[in-house]
């Protein structure tokens, strides 16, 4: 009886203890408190005693950006960019350089993207064969094994020998347990290392592995391609890195076309020949 004349309020209607059910609350307000809770609450400018509240000083603004700018050469995907830019920067030269446009391409690739060695293979426009013209990181023996090397187009579309994996129109990765390499490659890599290499998980690069980066022309021709084996932190490089090569490659395939369209235009025409005896007493 104690507990029910508790419950009892005045009128004599038994109300419910507050222990056992939830507080009625209005719904308006629920919704005003979140709402309020939602809302970012804008701090206010701290005073001294009797002070006026200080405008912000909008040369930090500044200061902030060139900071980060500065401190921004650490990070890898800035650097990546960095090599791009230097690329670029010599496609806006009236009469760009290629032997040198090369030459920087594959050392700002060792350096930027963290690659052992570094190699650019071109399509000579004399006889149609592949060579390697410029290269980065290799010792002289090796680079001299490399630039004895040539490649007629079906040399590179030669699955069964050379066993690619393709990653996208632009990389083809091969990897050594496959033995990706011609009976003419045999001092282009250490084949003692590769057989004492074991890859312990999908991202480990190991002596032998090697991605080629095509270089397209204007009808999706081969011009020729960037070859990266060998990584500092010994892993494949990822997928942005290989993104980044792509577009390397594909700016290098616009500076190799210009070059190319270039020589041809400051090529003398031969003279047409005179006509055969034969030929005038036809006329």
């Amino acid at each position: 009886m104690k507990n029910q004349v508790s419950s009892m309020t005045k009128g004599g209607i038994g109300l419910p203890s507050p222990s056992g059910f939830r507080e009625i609350t209005n719904p308006r307000a629920d919704e005003s408190r979140t709402n309020a809770a939602a809302t970012p609450v804008t701090p206010q400018p701290s005073r001294g005693s009797g002070d006026q509240p200080r405008d912000f000083d909008h040369r930090e603004v500044a200061r902030k950006l060139k900071q980060e700018y500065a401190h921004g050469a650490r990070d890898s995907s800035i650097r990546h960019l960095d090599a791009l830019h230097s690329l670029v920067k010599y496609l806006m030269k009236a009469d760009p350089n290629l032997d040198e446009m090369l030459e920087q391409t594959a050392r700002s690739i060792y350096t930027q993207f963290s690659i052992k060695e570094v190699s650019i293979a071109l399509r000579s426009t004399s006889d149609g064969l592949y060579r390697y013209a410029a290269e980065y990181g290799m010792r002289a023996d090796v680079w001299a094994a490399h630039d004895k090397i040539t490649y007629t187009y079906d040399d590179l579309m030669d699955t069964r020998k050379y066993k690619p994996i393709t990653v996208s129109h632009h990389t083809q990765l091969f990897l050594a347990e496959d033995n990706p390499y011609g009976p003419d490659e045999g001092d282009t890599y250490s084949e003692h290392l590769m057989k004492q290499s074991k890859r312990k998980s999908a991202s480990d690069s190991i002596e032998g592995d090697y991605l080629d980066i095509f270089l397209y022309g204007p009808q999706d021709e081969i011009l020729g391609w960037i070859e990266i084996s060998g990584t500092w932190d010994g892993k494949i490089p990822d997928a942005r890195t290989i993104r980044c090569l792509e577009i390397v490659a594909s700016v290098l395939g616009i500076a190799v076309t210009r070059h190319r369209i270039m020589d041809d235009a400051q090529t003398p025409k031969a003279a047409p020949s005179p006509p055969k005896k034969a030929e005038r007493e036809k006329k």
